[in-house]
């Protein structure tokens, strides 16, 4: 899985001279919380379903608690799935900045994948917010990249110091544009 292997990917190749600064994944405590909100959702449900079995005197052997069983077994396969794919949407979330483009690779859902990339001299601006008390204190929020033809702009939330990967990806667009200045005045000089 990706996510795991940070700096190898199959989604795209890096050209000749082209060199991965880093990559911006969502924040590890999103894992967590996913987590907990399955346990939640089925275990948590399920068992107070069985304990208000229990406390108004069902028997176990019935038909009522086989049927009961049957279904909180159904029932827990279902928001397994629906909580695997939602980690797995969330972990597949990432953006890889080298000294030349941002690939931001997001998984829509189980079956869907979008993967822009933009060269850092086509960047116009990039945002790094933080909105709420829990994000505050966890210092967990968005990153938004902005295009100059507003086509290839994306976002990544959840993610971890949103401002200071802000910050890291502007310098190196302004550095690739001062890289390529220096390279069009070249080309001048030579061609007068």
């Amino acid at each position: 899985m990706n996510r795991f292997l940070q700096y190898k990917t199959d989604e795209f190749e890096y050209s000749q001279n082209e060199k991965l600064h880093f990559v911006i994944r969502r924040h590890w405590i999103i894992d967590l919380l996913v987590f907990f909100r399955w346990i939640f959702s089925s275990l948590g449900i399920v068992g107070i379903i069985f304990f208000a079995f229990d406390y108004f005197g069902g028997e176990y052997m019935s038909q009522n608690f086989i049927l009961l069983s049957f279904l909180s077994a159904i029932y827990i396969s279902i928001v397994t799935f629906f909580y695997v794919v939602t980690w797995l949407n969330h972990a597949f979330d990432v953006i890889f900045v080298t000294n030349d483009r941002v690939i931001d690779i997001s998984q829509i859902d189980f079956f869907h994948k979008n993967i822009i990339e933009t060269r850092l001299s086509n960047i116009q601006d990039v945002t790094g917010d933080i909105k709420g008390f829990f994000n505050t204190v966890f210092s967990i929020g968005t990153i938004h990249i902005r295009t100059s033809n507003h086509l290839a702009d994306f976002s990544i939330t959840l993610v971890k110091e949103p401002q200071k990967s802000s910050r890291q990806i502007f310098d190196l667009v302004r550095s690739a544009v001062k890289l390529e200045n220096t390279d069009e005045k070249k080309v001048c000089n030579i061609t007068q």
